[in-house]
């Protein structure tokens, strides 16, 4: 594994929500961090799949596939939530990954995500992008 530095936003229904950095570890297609929250994410990648697990107070498992609608799960105070999601979006690089998705509940989308995880190897300039 080697450690880099890790550049995450979450913008939710077009609002900016989250967004941090923080120091993570990287290896062929696993990449793990902390949020300043404690929240533990593993993000596993191919060419056409992230799998983003999120353990913490909540926890979080979701995959995301380009056009193709997967199931997800939310786990709060002992109670799992499944949700269908809808990723509109997948584009995977040297040192990131953007996916634009929506949450979805009975056939209505509940809210819509777009994620930036970036990587930085090295000490280069993180650039928000």
């Amino acid at each position: 594994m080697t450690k880099v530095e890790i550049l995450f936003s979450m913008a939710i229904d077009g609002e900016n929500g989250t967004v941090f950095q923080t120091n993570g570890s990287f290896s062929n297609g696993l990449i793990n961090f902390i949020d300043p929250e404690g929240f533990s994410y593993t993000v596993e990648f191919e060419p056409n799949s992230v799998r983003i697990k999120r353990i913490g107070k909540t926890t979080m498992d979701l995959t995301f596939k380009p056009k193709i609608t997967t199931e997800g799960l939310l786990t709060v105070d002992g109670m799992t939530f499944k949700f269908t999601v809808m990723t509109h979006v997948l584009q995977i690089s040297t040192d990131k990954i953007l996916i634009n998705y929506d949450m979805i509940e009975s056939g209505s989308v509940l809210s819509h995500h777009q994620m930036l995880i970036k990587w930085i190897h090295n000490g280069r300039n993180v650039k928000n992008d």
